[in-house]
């Protein structure tokens, strides 16, 4: 619970509280996300009568954005709670180094971050921190934190992630050599208080896109010090943490790599070269910009099936609070199956799954925008050639359905017995990396990598239009 004064908002309120509540537009007044509890009655605005439902209504359920300065100091709540998320790890075997002592890696995600410390020499994992990323309360996705970045000022997108970690590093009971960090290339600049706005502007170029390396006591206030290495990316936007899955899987002539988020990030063993290439998918497939979205967490809806009636199954099977990525998966293809959504994104009216929780004509296209998005980028980035095998990597691959995903069209026909679920490539691969220090390795994965630029490419824009229909792929 947190004191919110006269003459503030609810939203600068949370946002200075660093208060655990999705803000997926970045306060743009667009998700209808921000829900808190206030413990007074405030009277809704008209916005939030067609946002919210009437029990949350009734539950002084209100979203922080759509409210101004208070009149009188109030009190809130959050209405999520943190332990809640699921947030995806490893159960990783690697191999150990020459060294003594203990290291950490660190993957630093746009939703979630990950630590990890482990003895060096026998490769054992001694600790490991899981944590949403402090930086969500400034939007969802990359773009909303280099606009953030833009008008709150770098240093707070900043001070709040080091903070974060400083906390869980001084929890600590080992002392480490050295901290490792890899990520996508917006929160790997911004872990370093370097600019981000180049990566959200033509012609979208890194500002750092080589290892950089510094010593702990610029960044954390703690008793001792230690080496912090962060890891190139390999594009604009496509980072560290899809070079370390590359690393780690080592992969093979004509295998792919996909990591799917609010970025659609690929990589294809092409020869000798990796093609890697990355699309805007938006936040549909984790849950964002969706009517009844939400993250991983107990109660989203993971699973939908057609059983005389229409069945799900939520996440720790808690009371249902909203659907997650795959739950949006698994619900279309399933209503697609019943006749009930047409090919073309068509349907006749909004679908209630349960008491409160629908699917709206909007959630649809926003789907098929992510979808399309995905499926465009695949196109330019193979462009018919053989795919001899599939890892999914990150957290949105660890439940899903291959052949709902074949089913709307996402993924091919031919992948149905080709896709490895292969969890946090990235997390693995810098713990690895934080292990062996192979620095040649890296920099030759560098060498060997080549962009295939979207942004002006018109066979993705051809593909965009041509891939909305959920029609399954050859």
């Amino acid at each position: 619970m947190i004191i919110v004064k006269k003459g503030e908002t609810f939203f600068d309120a949370i946002q200075k509280h660093k208060l655990n509540i999705d803000t997926s537009c970045g306060g743009k007044k667009k998700c209808g996300k921000c829900k808190i509890h206030t413990l007074d009655y405030i009277e809704p605005c008209d916005k939030e009568l067609s946002l919210l439902t009437a029990k949350e209504i009734k539950n002084n359920i209100r979203l922080a954005c759509m409210h101004g300065p208070l009149q009188k100091e109030m009190a809130i709540e959050e209405v999520q709670e943190q332990d809640e998320f699921q947030i995806l790890s490893d159960d990783m075997d690697l191999i150990g180094g020459k060294e003594q002592g203990y290291v950490a890696g660190i993957d630093i995600g746009t939703t979630t971050v990950v630590l990890c410390i482990y003895e060096i020499h026998t490769a054992k994992k001694v600790e490991e921190y899981k944590f949403l990323n402090p930086q969500r309360i400034y939007g969802a996705d990359v773009i909303s934190r280099i606009q953030a970045c833009k008008e709150i000022g770098l240093s707070v997108l900043h001070d709040c992630l080091i903070q974060e970690i400083n906390l869980y590093l001084s929890k600590s009971t080992y002392s480490i050599k050295r901290l490792c960090v890899c990520g996508n290339a917006v929160m790997t600049h911004i872990f370093m208080n370097e600019d981000p706005s180049s990566i959200g502007a033509a012609p979208y170029i890194c500002k750092v896109n080589e290892f950089r390396f510094y010593s702990s006591k610029e960044f954390f206030d703690l008793e001792y010090e230690f080496e912090v290495q962060v890891l190139p990316p390999l594009s604009a936007y496509v980072g560290s943490d899809i070079l370390m899955g590359i690393y780690i899987l080592s992969l093979k002539e004509k295998e792919l790599l996909m990591d799917l988020g609010t970025n659609g990030e690929m990589v294809y063993k092409d020869q000798d070269q990796y093609i890697v290439t990355s699309a805007a998918c938006g936040p549909a497939f984790e849950g964002g910009h969706m009517k009844c979205g939400t993250g991983a967490i107990a109660g989203a809806v993971d699973k939908v099936w057609f059983d005389q009636s229409l069945k799900y199954h939520t996440l720790q099977d808690k009371d249902v609070v909203g659907v997650c990525g795959n739950g949006y998966i698994s619900w279309l293809a399933t209503l697609l199956k019943m006749n009930v959504l047409q090919e073309s994104g068509y349907m006749e009216q909004d679908f209630y799954l349960c008491d409160d929780i629908v699917l709206t004509k909007k959630d649809i296209r926003e789907f098929q925008l992510s979808k399309s998005a995905i499926t465009a980028a695949l196109d330019c980035l193979l462009q018919d050639k053989e795919v001899k095998k599939v890892y999914l990597s990150g957290g949105f691959s660890k439940s899903i359905d291959i052949e709902d995903c074949i089913r709307l069209g996402i993924f091919s026909c031919s992948w149905k017995d080709k896709v490895s679920i292969s969890g946090n490539t990235a997390l693995r691969g810098i713990c690895q990396y934080a292990l062996l220090q192979d620095k040649e390795k890296i920099e030759e994965i560098q060498r060997k990598s080549k962009t295939i630029s979207l942004m002006e490419n018109s066979l993705f824009f051809d593909r965009f239009v041509d891939n909305m229909y959920f029609v399954e792929r050859e």
